[in-house]
């Protein structure tokens, strides 16, 4: 859970300033889509170790840094053999950080 507030931390330094209501929706759904993503390729079974290398090529070393922090929570997450399980554990991944992104950026 820690990972998830750093997180919600580093994305309000992207996002400027996040005042606007507008501005925290989308910031924080963009991540939580991308949460979702990461969690997803976690339930498939992907390497974190290739995730993390794709992401340090990203060109942001901030955004590089909010993304491997997302893929290191997801990875301490269980992986689960059902679909529905899968499914349940993307869910929740996804909600949960648009949750903590969302009060940190909206001011509420």
């Amino acid at each position: 859970m820690k990972a998830y507030v750093c997180c919600a931390a580093i994305l309000l330094m992207l996002a400027g300033t996040a005042s606007a209501e507008s501005d925290w929706q989308s910031t924080c759904k963009s991540t939580s889509s991308m949460a979702r993503q990461i969690m997803t390729l976690r339930q498939q079974g992907t390497d974190a170790s290739k995730l993390v290398e794709t992401t340090n090529k990203i060109g942001n070393p901030q955004a590089a840094k909010v993304t491997t922090q997302i893929i290191i929570a997801a990875y301490k997450e269980p992986r689960y053999q059902t679909p529905e399980m899968q499914q349940k554990s993307i869910d929740d991944f996804s909600n949960d950080l648009y949750i903590k992104c969302a009060d940190e950026l909206s001011g509420k």
